[in-house]
């Protein structure tokens, strides 16, 4: 178990292998809610995280340069 302290600003230092299990870094935000009586942080995702995650179909692709092209 890990145990952190609140500095007189209210922040936290998550223990490094938190950081490294969750791939956290620097400048990263979390998402706080509060369940019963558990705190809980939350990687937030961002969309650029993502890239790569869904591929769309070479159709697909075909029909957006075609549109593009349309409306140029």
């Amino acid at each position: 178990m890990n145990t952190v302290k609140i500095s007189i600003e209210g922040q936290i230092t998550l223990p490094q292998e938190i950081r490294e299990k969750f791939s956290l870094h620097e400048g990263d935000s979390l998402i706080v809610t509060t369940e019963e009586e558990k705190i809980l942080l939350k990687p937030v995702v961002r969309i650029s995280d993502m890239r790569g995650i869904i591929q769309i179909p070479e159709w697909k692709n075909d029909l957006l340069t075609m549109r593009m092209e349309i409306d140029e």
